[in-house]
Formats: structure tokens, C-alpha cells, sequence
């Protein structure tokens, strides 16, 4: 093999050929070349997303953590992460047809709001004349460049906030880590003007169209996904169906866009809105107590007719999992994204 050699990456029988330099993961191959999979932990092999399919060539064998995500059936079927799996030579590969749609948007900071001490909406506006076909509830890769002594382009993942009606800007919900490489630069450096560009759209987290009773289940910025969802249907974009909101915080400081909700479930009544606190302070009128999967198990009982959608950390999503499946929620009915 020569010191320049390239291989060839077929993905989706012919759809689409592309290169790779030896050494290079898929995940950054494709990016190069401006073709996107999705990420939900900026591409370091902790959610599971960047999944593709071997079908025939040679790479580096499955990861440790490829071997966290994936269970040993998809991997005997050739199923991989794009993040880890490194060519050995030319490759055919399957990849989800959503792929194909995702592109690099060029976009200004046009708002930023504060909702919380900890929590702000960022709204980004495209060039004139773009827009991003999308589904509300899904989310977009943002391209944190270097900064404050962190080098390099940090991609993160964010929810839409915006409903699917709304085409030329994105607005995001974003809490601050104050050890994290992100959301530091979005809180102290960003500001309205700035130029910044973001990868969308990606995800599964949808509204499906079934007149079925939903249930949604927020924690934190894990509300961002569900406004746009509810703009949708009060708009008429989907058939209205119930919909019961949960909304989980520590502290009254926590809990943002309460009343507009509140109002919202007044005015609908197929629509019911249930913010909790889990921390000591209780001065909100109008709000339940306890730690969120407390208040879902509390309130609700047979949902064995019923969809959930889950936004927020890894350990309520999978206690709130465990209690809806045990409420009857077919496991297949039950959505989120797995960010890391």
C-alpha cells in the first residue's frame, strides 16, 4: 500500500462513493466530505447513532464500546459504528437514507435568551433564501469551534425547539455545563451576530402520526424538543390527540415557560401540563413534588393504549423506560435520542 493510497467507501449500493485515507474513522471520512451521520456525544462512541452496515471489505475489528452499544446479534450482522470503524480497504456500507438529507448550514446568532440562571434559547437565522425541512422534535449537530484553549471543532447536539413549519432559523434550549467544552463558549463567548454552523437535521424523535394518547416526559433543556411538538399540533400540522406534559426541575428557578404552558392547557383541553419540583422549595403554585419518575408513577396508571417520548439524562430515561413499561407501554412505543 503506498503512502497516498485511498479506499473506496460505496454506501447504498452506488448512491453515493466516497474516499478514505487509511488510518481515518467513517465517521470523519464522511464528514470530510460532507456527508453526515448522526451523532448524539459528538462522535465518541457513547450513543450509539452513527450506526452502519458492513456489507462487505475490511476494517478494524468491533470496538469495546462498539461492544457496549451493540448487542452481539446486530454485530454477527455487520452492524457498526461509524465513530470506530476505521477501512482496511474498500468498503460497501449501508447507511440510514436520512444521511443522505442531512447538510452544513451556515447560520448568524440572531437571539439569545435567558430562561433560567443556567439555561438559555439560542436562535440561529439562515443565509437568505436556505431552509431546513425538518421534523419538530429532531436535533442538529453544532460546530463549536476552538476556543479558550480548546482546539479543534467540538461538535454538539442539540433539539430543535422549532416547529417543522418553521424553515429559515433554528432555536435550541441549552444548559450550561461549566466543566464542559461547549456550552461554556455558547454562554461567555457567543453572541447575537456571530457567525456559527450547524449540521441538521438528525434523529428519530418525532411526533408519529397515530391518534393514539401521548405521554411526554422533560427533564431540564430536555423540554426544548416538546414546544415545537405542541406548536405543531395546536397549529393543526398533526391531528390533536392527548397529550400529558411532564416537566421535572430541582428548584422554582429551574422551571421556564411554566405559565405559557399552563395557559396553553387551559385553552386545550386535550392537553394537560404537570411540572414538578424534586428539590425542598415548593412556592410554585400548580406544581407537583418529587423527583419526576415519582410524580409519572403517581399520576398515571394503565398506558397500554399509549406513545412516550422521553428528553433528558441517561438515568431518567431509563427509570422512566422501566416505570412506563411497567404502566404497559410497548417498549417500540416509547422514543427518544440517546445523547452522550
Amino acid at each position: 500500500m503506498t503512502v497516498n493510497a485511498k479506499f473506496t467507501l460505496d454506501l447504498n449500493q452506488g448512491k453515493r462513493i466516497l474516499e478514505c485515507r487509511p488510518g481515518m474513522t467513517l465517521f470523519a471520512a464522511l464528514r470530510s466530505q460532507k456527508t453526515f451521520l448522526p451523532t448524539g456525544c459528538g462522535a465518541r462512541g457513547l450513543c450509539g447513532q452513527c450506526r452502519v452496515k458492513l456489507l462487505a471489505g475490511e476494517a478494524n475489528p468491533p470496538t469495546d464500546l462498539e461492544h457496549e452499544r451493540l448487542n452481539a446479534s446486530d454485530l454477527a450482522a455487520g452492524y457498526r459504528l461509524g465513530c470506530q470503524l476505521r477501512p482496511g480497504g474498500d468498503l460497501r456500507l449501508e447507511v440510514p437514507a436520512a444521511v443522505f438529507a442531512a447538510r452544513e448550514y451556515p447560520t448568524t446568532v440572531e437571539d439569545i435568551i435567558p430562561l433560567t440562571p443556567e439555561i438559555r434559547r439560542f436562535r440561529f437565522r439562515l443565509a437568505p433564501g436556505d431552509t431546513i425541512p425538518h421534523q419538530a422534535g429532531q436535533f442538529l449537530n453544532l460546530n463549536v469551534p476552538s476556543h479558550s484553549g480548546v482546539r479543534g471543532v467540538t461538535i454538539r447536539c442539540f433539539s430543535f425547539t422549532t416547529p417543522s413549519t418553521t424553515l429559515d432559523h433554528l432555536d435550541i434550549v441549552v444548559r450550561l455545563n461549566p466543566k464542559g467544552t461547549a456550552t461554556p463558549y455558547l454562554f461567555n463567548l457567543l453572541k447575537i451576530g456571530d457567525p456559527i454552523s450547524i449540521i441538521a437535521p438528525f434523529g428519530e424523535f418525532y411526533l408519529r402520526d397515530q391518534p393514539v394518547p401521548a405521554v411526554w416526559i422533560a427533564g431540564g433543556s430536555g423540554l426544548s424538543p416538546f414546544l415545537g411538538m405542541l406548536d405543531d399540533l395546536v397549529a393543526g400540522v398533526l391531528p390533536n390527540r392527548p397529550v400529558t406534559l411532564f416537566f421535572g426541575a430541582a428548584k422554582p428557578v429551574d422551571l421556564y415557560y411554566v405559565k405559557e404552558l399552563q395557559d396553553l392547557a387551559r385553552k386545550h383541553p386535550w392537553f394537560k401540563f404537570i411540572p414538578a419540583l424534586s428539590g425542598p422549595e415548593h412556592d410554585p403554585a400548580e406544581v407537583d413534588h418529587g423527583l419526576i419518575t415519582e410524580v409519572v408513577e403517581r399520576q398515571l396508571s394503565d398506558l397500554s393504549q399509549h406513545e412516550a417520548y422521553l428528553c433528558g439524562g441517561p438515568g431518567m430515561l431509563k427509570a422512566c423506560i422501566d416505570i412506563l413499561v411497567n404502566k404497559g407501554v410497548a417498549r417500540e412505543k416509547i422514543f427518544f435520542d440517546r445523547f452522550g
